[in-house]
């Protein structure tokens, strides 16, 4: 018996029918599941990002299902049939602030060769989530004002700045564009920031409440020595150091006189304490203030806090 070679093959393959057609209906119906999951979800897509625009329009949640269902209806393919599928709509804030919208779809899928497999149909549930088109924006253009951009292109007979304003203009107004459909009161700010370490700002605002009219700032008195001395003598022989600051005091002499009695005259002292700034250098010197000023130090600098001199480093030091 066991050295017989003969056999039969219908047998073998009767038994060997069931695995083979089970996998290839297997084959067939994933193939089917990922076609119709992918146009489900790219249709869920199209829908959640047109919502998030429209938003900026409305936030009621009846409208914006109804919006979102009748766009990701339009984008199902001829397939599927959009009441076969159950859609939802929520929305809320993000993690980041700014509002968010998530849509869902489920959509239980008929099996061709489910008998096959045992499996008469394949549920699926799909989402999307868009952040909302209604944030507010601040953009800051940094635009290099250096002597080099006084050059001219070679292609165009405007000058790199010319040419660097104009491009800063266009962006400007298409921003301003895309910020005119947001319900945000001020949806964009923007802020043109010179690519330099001083900026000139008027020589008007000298006396601003917003300068550093008394030297606090931790930058104010960056190459200045004013208890120090030199060959020359002490300039400042009356300097002294006064919390974040420095103080001078001057002696002014005045005559009254002569006296109708004794015809005499008589002298009298005005000693007159005043902080030491930049703007004392200025009047030393002559010289007005051209209306140039430093950068604020560390982390001023990358802030927009408002100048106050109770944070003497957010005031605005001038140079």
């Amino acid at each position: 018996f066991l050295q017989d070679t003969g056999a039969a093959y219908g047998p073998l393959f009767a038994i060997l029918t069931v695995p083979l057609f089970g996998t290839a209906a297997a084959a067939v119906e994933y193939s089917r599941l990922i076609d119709t999951k992918s146009n489900i979800q790219n249709a869920l897509d199209a829908a959640a990002l047109a919502t998030a625009k429209e938003m900026s329009s409305s936030l009621d949640q009846s409208y914006l299902e109804q919006y979102a269902r009748n766009f990701f209806d339009a984008n199902l393919d001829n397939n599927i049939k959009p009441n076969d599928v159950r859609f939802g709509l929520t929305y809320g804030t993000g993690p980041t602030g700014g509002n968010t919208v998530k849509l869902t779809a489920n959509y239980d899928q008929k099996t061709v060769m489910g008998k096959f497999i045992g499996v008469e149909d394949f549920e699926m549930e799909i989402s999307a989530t868009v952040a909302a088109g209604n944030r507010t924006v601040e953009v800051a253009i940094v635009l290099d004002n250096s002597g080099s951009m006084d050059s001219y292109t070679g292609s165009t007979r405007d000058t790199r700045i010319e040419r660097a304003k104009l491009a800063a203009e266009t962006l400007i107004n298409s921003l301003h564009t895309v910020a005119a459909l947001s319900n945000k009161p001020d949806p964009i700010k923007i802020s043109v920031v010179p690519f330099g370490s001083s900026v000139n700002i008027g020589a008007q605002y000298r006396g601003a409440p917003w300068m550093d009219r008394y030297g606090w700032s931790s930058v104010h008195h960056e190459n200045f020595d004013w208890l120090g001395t030199d060959t020359r003598g002490d300039p400042w022989p009356n300097a002294f150091k006064t919390g974040d600051g420095y103080k001078g005091s001057t002696t002014s002499t005045s005559t009254l006189g002569p006296n109708p009695t004794t015809e005499q005259t008589l002298l009298y002292g005005v000693e007159t304490t005043q902080w030491l700034t930049r703007w004392t250098l200025f009047d030393k010197l002559g010289v007005d203030w051209a209306g140039c000023v430093e950068m604020r130090p560390w982390p001023y600098n990358v802030t927009d806090d408002t100048p106050d001199e109770m944070h003497p480093d957010t005031l605005i030091v001038p140079m």
